[in-house]
């Protein structure tokens, strides 16, 4: 495995954590959960950080792959297989290849569809958490009325959730809300957008009690469908907000609108 560099930058020195994983998977050749789980963990890393989407995707792949053998293998459950295909579509829809994201999103929809008919609760996470995913791939794509019912869906399954108390805040429910909001406002549907928006920030607020990339998510948000309904003094008061707020949370989030 060979390090793939930021695209348009210098690549930076190799951390010594990155650097291990990959002598390990080079030197490695026994399948295991706990080498998926180190690969997993270092693709995050790079994510996370912005070092290389590149290099995550491929060790994102590597672990799939593992994943898979040991699926075959009768080592690995069917959800945990679908983890990893949800794991590679995340990080081809945080590299904007949407298209590509989606066709993966489908197939992990599919079968935690088929592991909810039993109704456990773990089961109806996951599978508000790929509805979410395959509907931000049909946003990425410009496709809000593809979007809109499976974010709808996941909204719905993640209020009842809550009420059962197997989601520990309301954050979840936040951004299915905020979610909703986006496509709404796509739909050209500004006051339902603006309806979900301002519950969505109010949860939000309650939730953190100091900057945070979700409550940038959600001043933004109402930025926008403000902007569309023609209240401008509001639009430029919540993007100033978000920009602050972003400024204030660090580089990595400075650039994002």
């Amino acid at each position: 495995m060979r390090w793939i560099p930021p695209t348009g930058r210098p690549a930076p020195p190799l951390l010594g954590r990155v650097q291990a994983v990959l002598r390990q998977v080079r030197e490695q050749r026994v399948d295991t959960r706990e080498r998926a789980d180190l690969l997993l963990g270092t693709a995050r890393y790079l994510l996370r950080t912005g070092i290389s989407p590149e290099t995550a995707l491929h060790l994102h792949r590597e672990a799939l792959g593992i994943r898979r053998r040991l699926h075959r293998a009768g080592r690995l459950s069917l959800a945990e297989l679908a983890d990893g295909y949800h794991n590679v579509a995340y990080n081809l829809r945080e590299m904007r290849q949407f298209r590509r994201a989606l066709v993966l999103d489908a197939h992990v929809l599919r079968v935690r569809r088929d592991l909810y008919a039993n109704g456990d609760d773990n089961a109806a996470e996951h599978l508000a958490r790929s509805l979410t995913s395959l509907a931000s791939d049909h946003r990425g794509c410009r496709e809000a009325a593809q979007a809109h019912p499976l974010d709808r869906e996941a909204l719905d399954i993640r209020r009842g959730l809550r009420r059962r108390g197997h989601l520990a805040d309301d954050r979840d429910v936040a951004r299915s809300l905020n979610n909703l909001a986006e496509d709404e406002r796509m739909l050209g549907d500004l006051e339902q957008a603006r309806r979900h928006a301002e519950e969505g920030l109010a949860m939000r607020l309650r939730l953190f009690d100091t900057d945070h990339p979700d409550l940038a998510n959600s001043l933004d948000t109402l930025a926008e469908v403000y902007h569309e309904l023609g209240h401008a003094a509001d639009a430029i008061g919540y993007r100033a907000s978000a920009r602050a707020m972003r400024r204030r949370l660090g580089a990595r989030w400075a650039g994002r609108t």
